[in-house]
């Protein structure tokens, strides 16, 4: 897949992370219909530097909250993690990416 396509205004895209977000909402005993939690895809971009969409309530987040910015640094630095094997990917293997949004 390619970062266009990840900023692309995907209503199937948008569908399934809305469907985890309520799923984990659910599981965690929080109202379906607020704010939290946040949920994202990401993915290696370009050499350094990894995507993010992160769903907004009720439609896309136009960049990325600071807190969800904050939430990808420290798991870029979790082996195993999402964010940890798209920053190996984009060939940072040290875990200092800069991440690329669909606000720029």
């Amino acid at each position: 897949s390619r970062t266009e396509d990840l900023f692309a205004d995907d209503p199937r895209l948008f569908d399934r992370l809305v469907r985890v977000r309520e799923a984990a909402a659910a599981l965690l005993g929080w109202p379906t219909t607020g704010a939290f939690p946040k949920v994202a895809a990401v993915m290696a971009a370009e050499s350094g530097q990894i995507a993010v969409r992160a769903v907004s309530v009720p439609t896309w987040h136009p960049t990325i909250a600071l807190t969800g910015a904050a939430c990808v640094a420290a798991a870029v630095r979790i082996e195993g993690t999402v964010p940890w094997a798209a920053a190996r990917q984009a060939g940072v293997p040290d875990g200092t990416v800069d991440i690329v949004t669909a606000g720029g």
